[in-house]
Protein backbone atom coordinates (compact mmCIF):
# COMPACT_ATOMS: atom_id res chain seq x y z
CA UNK A 1 0.00 0.00 0.00
CA UNK A 2 3.00 2.43 0.61
CA UNK A 3 4.49 1.45 -2.73
CA UNK A 4 0.84 2.01 -4.45
CA UNK A 5 0.70 5.71 -2.27
CA UNK A 6 4.11 6.44 -3.55
CA UNK A 7 3.64 5.74 -7.01
CA UNK A 8 1.19 8.12 -6.97
CA UNK A 9 3.30 10.97 -5.48
CA UNK A 10 1.21 10.63 -2.07
CA UNK A 11 3.68 10.99 0.68
CA UNK A 12 1.04 10.01 3.30
CA UNK A 13 2.61 8.06 6.67
CA UNK A 14 0.23 4.71 7.39
CA UNK A 15 2.26 4.52 10.51
CA UNK A 16 -0.97 5.45 12.65
CA UNK A 17 -3.61 4.21 10.68
CA UNK A 18 -1.68 0.54 10.55
CA UNK A 19 -0.85 0.94 14.25
CA UNK A 20 -4.89 1.59 14.97
CA UNK A 21 -6.31 -0.95 12.48
CA UNK A 22 -4.42 -3.69 11.93
CA UNK A 23 -2.88 -4.10 15.51
CA UNK A 24 -6.00 -4.08 17.65
CA UNK A 25 -8.97 -5.98 17.91
CA UNK A 26 -12.39 -5.34 18.44
CA UNK A 27 -15.37 -3.18 16.83
CA UNK A 28 -15.97 0.62 18.33
CA UNK A 29 -19.55 1.15 19.31
CA UNK A 30 -21.19 4.50 18.04
CA UNK A 31 -24.22 6.42 18.76
CA UNK A 32 -25.46 9.73 17.73
CA UNK A 33 -27.02 12.62 20.01
CA UNK A 34 -28.41 16.08 18.65
CA UNK A 35 -28.69 19.40 20.64
CA UNK A 36 -30.48 22.04 19.53
CA UNK A 37 -28.44 25.42 19.02
CA UNK A 38 -29.45 28.05 21.41
CA UNK A 39 -29.01 30.62 18.88
CA UNK A 40 -30.89 30.07 15.64
CA UNK A 41 -32.68 26.87 16.97
CA UNK A 42 -30.99 24.85 14.54
CA UNK A 43 -29.62 21.44 15.33
CA UNK A 44 -25.98 19.71 15.54
CA UNK A 45 -25.26 15.83 15.50
CA UNK A 46 -22.43 14.74 17.30
CA UNK A 47 -21.12 10.91 18.11
CA UNK A 48 -20.20 9.58 20.78
CA UNK A 49 -17.89 6.71 20.68
CA UNK A 50 -17.32 3.66 22.88
CA UNK A 51 -14.56 1.13 22.90
CA UNK A 52 -15.11 -2.38 22.01
CA UNK A 53 -16.79 -4.67 24.26
CA UNK A 54 -14.21 -7.24 23.43
CA UNK A 55 -10.91 -6.20 22.25
CA UNK A 56 -8.26 -3.65 22.77
CA UNK A 57 -9.33 -0.45 24.32
CA UNK A 58 -8.59 1.64 21.17
CA UNK A 59 -10.72 4.54 19.86
CA UNK A 60 -10.80 4.16 15.61
CA UNK A 61 -10.54 6.84 13.61
CA UNK A 62 -12.59 6.58 10.38
CA UNK A 63 -14.74 8.40 7.28
CA UNK A 64 -18.55 7.59 7.34
CA UNK A 65 -21.37 8.74 5.65
CA UNK A 66 -24.63 9.70 7.93
CA UNK A 67 -28.57 9.78 7.30
CA UNK A 68 -31.00 11.89 8.81
CA UNK A 69 -34.25 11.30 8.67
CA UNK A 70 -37.42 13.56 9.02
CA UNK A 71 -40.84 12.77 10.29
CA UNK A 72 -42.34 11.78 6.78
CA UNK A 73 -39.05 9.50 6.40
CA UNK A 74 -37.03 11.89 4.08
CA UNK A 75 -33.41 10.71 3.97
CA UNK A 76 -30.69 13.79 4.37
CA UNK A 77 -27.69 12.26 3.82
CA UNK A 78 -24.09 13.33 4.71
CA UNK A 79 -21.04 11.87 3.27
CA UNK A 80 -17.69 11.44 4.23
CA UNK A 81 -17.70 12.25 7.79
CA UNK A 82 -15.14 11.87 9.83
CA UNK A 83 -15.21 10.22 13.17
CA UNK A 84 -12.13 11.46 15.29
CA UNK A 85 -10.29 8.84 17.85
CA UNK A 86 -11.58 9.80 20.64
CA UNK A 87 -14.68 9.57 23.10
CA UNK A 88 -16.88 11.88 21.32
CA UNK A 89 -16.68 14.26 17.91
CA UNK A 90 -18.60 17.37 18.62
CA UNK A 91 -20.69 18.53 15.68
CA UNK A 92 -20.02 16.54 12.89
CA UNK A 93 -23.13 17.55 11.50
CA UNK A 94 -24.52 21.42 11.81
CA UNK A 95 -27.23 23.41 10.85
CA UNK A 96 -30.38 21.05 10.57
CA UNK A 97 -33.04 23.20 10.42
CA UNK A 98 -35.94 20.16 11.51
CA UNK A 99 -35.37 18.26 14.67
CA UNK A 100 -34.00 15.17 13.12
CA UNK A 101 -36.61 11.93 13.90
CA UNK A 102 -33.87 9.16 13.39
CA UNK A 103 -29.87 9.50 12.84
CA UNK A 104 -28.59 6.25 11.02
CA UNK A 105 -24.50 5.92 11.71
CA UNK A 106 -22.76 4.24 8.83
CA UNK A 107 -25.50 4.83 5.90
CA UNK A 108 -24.23 3.04 2.74
CA UNK A 109 -22.17 0.12 5.50
CA UNK A 110 -19.09 2.28 4.37
CA UNK A 111 -17.15 2.34 8.21
CA UNK A 112 -16.39 -0.50 10.21
CA UNK A 113 -18.11 0.06 13.50
CA UNK A 114 -21.23 -1.21 15.66
CA UNK A 115 -23.85 1.16 15.38
CA UNK A 116 -26.23 1.86 18.79
CA UNK A 117 -29.74 3.37 18.22
CA UNK A 118 -30.39 6.14 20.38
CA UNK A 119 -33.87 6.21 21.81
CA UNK A 120 -35.63 8.77 19.10
CA UNK A 121 -33.96 6.31 16.37
CA UNK A 122 -34.79 3.18 17.93
CA UNK A 123 -38.88 4.41 18.15
CA UNK A 124 -38.70 5.87 14.51
CA UNK A 125 -36.98 2.94 12.64
CA UNK A 126 -39.44 -0.11 15.03
CA UNK A 127 -42.18 1.67 13.79
CA UNK A 128 -41.38 3.53 10.35
CA UNK A 129 -38.92 0.80 8.87
CA UNK A 130 -40.78 -0.11 5.67
CA UNK A 131 -40.88 2.85 4.58
CA UNK A 132 -37.63 3.01 4.04
CA UNK A 133 -37.39 3.20 0.04
CA UNK A 134 -33.33 2.37 -0.13
CA UNK A 135 -32.85 -1.02 -0.13
CA UNK A 136 -29.53 -0.94 1.11
CA UNK A 137 -30.15 1.32 4.30
CA UNK A 138 -33.47 -0.62 5.16
CA UNK A 139 -31.61 -3.63 5.43
CA UNK A 140 -28.74 -2.06 7.12
CA UNK A 141 -31.41 -1.11 9.59
CA UNK A 142 -32.95 -4.48 9.85
CA UNK A 143 -29.29 -5.45 10.85
CA UNK A 144 -28.62 -3.21 13.47
CA UNK A 145 -32.27 -3.66 14.98
CA UNK A 146 -31.52 -7.54 15.02
CA UNK A 147 -27.94 -6.50 16.96
CA UNK A 148 -29.18 -3.90 19.17
CA UNK A 149 -31.99 -6.37 20.44
CA UNK A 150 -28.97 -9.25 21.26
CA UNK A 151 -27.41 -6.65 22.84
CA UNK A 152 -30.03 -5.28 24.97
CA UNK A 153 -30.95 -2.05 23.26
CA UNK A 154 -34.22 -3.27 22.44
CA UNK A 155 -36.54 -5.92 23.70
CA UNK A 156 -37.27 -8.94 22.07
CA UNK A 157 -40.85 -8.41 22.29
CA UNK A 158 -40.37 -4.70 20.25
CA UNK A 159 -38.25 -7.07 17.79
CA UNK A 160 -41.12 -9.66 16.95
CA UNK A 161 -44.02 -6.35 16.77
CA UNK A 162 -41.21 -5.10 14.51
CA UNK A 163 -40.95 -8.27 12.21
CA UNK A 164 -44.72 -8.97 12.08
CA UNK A 165 -45.22 -5.18 10.78
CA UNK A 166 -42.74 -4.98 8.19
CA UNK A 167 -41.51 -8.02 6.82
CA UNK A 168 -44.73 -8.18 4.44
CA UNK A 169 -43.42 -5.80 2.28
CA UNK A 170 -39.74 -6.36 2.49
CA UNK A 171 -38.25 -7.19 -1.12
CA UNK A 172 -34.74 -8.12 0.06
CA UNK A 173 -34.24 -11.64 -0.28
CA UNK A 174 -30.74 -11.80 1.45
CA UNK A 175 -31.57 -9.64 4.66
CA UNK A 176 -34.29 -12.42 5.19
CA UNK A 177 -31.74 -14.97 6.71
CA UNK A 178 -30.40 -12.65 9.67
CA UNK A 179 -34.06 -11.69 10.39
CA UNK A 180 -35.70 -14.88 10.95
CA UNK A 181 -32.54 -16.45 12.05
CA UNK A 182 -32.60 -13.64 14.92
CA UNK A 183 -36.41 -14.34 15.59
CA UNK A 184 -36.03 -17.73 15.98
CA UNK A 185 -33.23 -16.74 18.92
CA UNK A 186 -35.99 -14.30 20.58
CA UNK A 187 -37.75 -17.03 20.93
CA UNK A 188 -35.92 -19.33 21.79
CA UNK A 189 -34.14 -17.61 24.80
CA UNK A 190 -36.27 -14.67 25.55
CA UNK A 191 -39.70 -16.62 25.67
CA UNK A 192 -38.69 -20.55 26.08
CA UNK A 193 -40.79 -20.54 29.36
CA UNK A 194 -42.66 -17.30 28.61
CA UNK A 195 -46.82 -17.00 28.88
CA UNK A 196 -46.73 -15.32 25.74
CA UNK A 197 -44.72 -17.66 23.91
CA UNK A 198 -48.03 -19.07 22.21
CA UNK A 199 -49.71 -15.60 21.26
CA UNK A 200 -46.47 -14.51 19.51
CA UNK A 201 -45.58 -17.57 17.86
CA UNK A 202 -49.25 -17.36 16.30
CA UNK A 203 -48.88 -13.14 15.47
CA UNK A 204 -45.81 -14.69 13.36
CA UNK A 205 -47.59 -17.22 12.20
CA UNK A 206 -50.26 -14.84 10.49
CA UNK A 207 -47.72 -12.44 9.67
CA UNK A 208 -45.58 -15.00 7.66
CA UNK A 209 -48.68 -16.50 6.18
CA UNK A 210 -49.51 -12.49 4.54
CA UNK A 211 -45.92 -12.56 3.68
CA UNK A 212 -46.18 -15.71 1.38
CA UNK A 213 -48.71 -13.60 -0.66
CA UNK A 214 -46.02 -11.22 -1.89
CA UNK A 215 -43.16 -13.35 -2.29
CA UNK A 216 -42.15 -12.68 -5.42
CA UNK A 217 -39.36 -15.86 -6.04
CA UNK A 218 -39.53 -19.67 -5.13
CA UNK A 219 -36.75 -19.26 -2.55
CA UNK A 220 -38.54 -16.92 -0.73
CA UNK A 221 -41.82 -18.74 -0.56
CA UNK A 222 -39.36 -21.47 0.73
CA UNK A 223 -37.71 -19.79 2.84
CA UNK A 224 -40.92 -18.49 4.85
CA UNK A 225 -42.55 -21.32 4.89
CA UNK A 226 -39.67 -23.15 6.33
CA UNK A 227 -40.01 -20.38 8.94
CA UNK A 228 -43.72 -21.12 9.44
CA UNK A 229 -43.32 -24.71 9.63
CA UNK A 230 -40.77 -24.17 12.54
CA UNK A 231 -43.02 -22.06 14.61
CA UNK A 232 -46.34 -23.72 14.51
CA UNK A 233 -47.77 -24.54 17.68
CA UNK A 234 -49.47 -27.82 18.90
CA UNK A 235 -52.97 -26.37 17.26
CA UNK A 236 -51.77 -25.59 14.22
CA UNK A 237 -51.26 -29.21 13.25
CA UNK A 238 -54.39 -29.56 11.03
CA UNK A 239 -53.41 -26.32 9.16
CA UNK A 240 -50.17 -28.36 8.26
CA UNK A 241 -51.96 -32.10 7.29
CA UNK A 242 -54.69 -29.73 5.21
CA UNK A 243 -51.87 -28.59 3.10
CA UNK A 244 -50.00 -32.03 3.08
CA UNK A 245 -53.54 -33.30 2.06
CA UNK A 246 -54.44 -30.88 -1.17
CA UNK A 247 -50.41 -30.54 -1.90
CA UNK A 248 -50.64 -26.64 -2.07
CA UNK A 249 -51.20 -23.67 -0.23
CA UNK A 250 -53.97 -20.90 -0.75
CA UNK A 251 -52.56 -17.75 0.83
CA UNK A 252 -54.83 -15.30 2.35
CA UNK A 253 -55.04 -12.64 -1.46
CA UNK A 254 -56.05 -15.80 -3.21
CA UNK A 255 -52.22 -16.88 -4.32
CA UNK A 256 -52.67 -20.70 -4.67
CA UNK A 257 -48.48 -22.28 -3.79
CA UNK A 258 -47.96 -25.78 -5.15
CA UNK A 259 -45.99 -27.85 -2.83
CA UNK A 260 -43.89 -30.01 -4.80
CA UNK A 261 -42.46 -33.08 -3.84
CA UNK A 262 -39.72 -32.10 -1.94
CA UNK A 263 -41.63 -29.24 0.65
CA UNK A 264 -44.75 -31.92 1.11
CA UNK A 265 -41.31 -33.76 2.54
Amino acid sequence: MKTALHEKGNEIDLDDWVSSWLTKSGVNELSAKADRNREDGSFNISVVQSLPRYGDPVYHEQVLDILIYDEKCQPLLFENVRILPQEETPKVITGIKKPPQAILINANNKGYCRVIFNAESKAFFLKNLSEIKDDINRCNVWRILCDNMKIGNISGEELINCVCEHIIPETEEYTLPVVLSTVQWVLRYKFQRDTRLLDLQAKLFDSFFKKLSYCKTKSMEILILSEMLSIMSVDMDDTAKDWLKHKQIKTPNGKVINLEKPQRY
